[in-house]
């Protein structure tokens, strides 16, 4: 399954209970909701570069957790 990542600096998620998969500087990959994620990638954070973002769902999780 292709996965489409989205860089936090180019756009973040919803700021909302959406469940996200998010990828902190390809070395840990999680299931959050948008606004935690806005919570820890501020723009003035250091962790705002090197994550990105996808919408979860159970497949894309799944191939992921292979």
């Amino acid at each position: 399954m292709q996965i489409t990542w989205t860089n936090c600096a180019d756009e973040m998620p919803p700021d909302d209970k959406t469940l996200v998969i998010v990828n902190i500087a390809d070395k840990q990959t999680t299931i959050n909701t948008g606004h935690k994620l806005h919570i820890l990638c501020q723009p003035t954070s250091k962790l705002f570069k090197v994550t990105k973002w996808c919408h979860y769902t159970p497949e894309k999780w799944k191939g992921l957790t292979k």
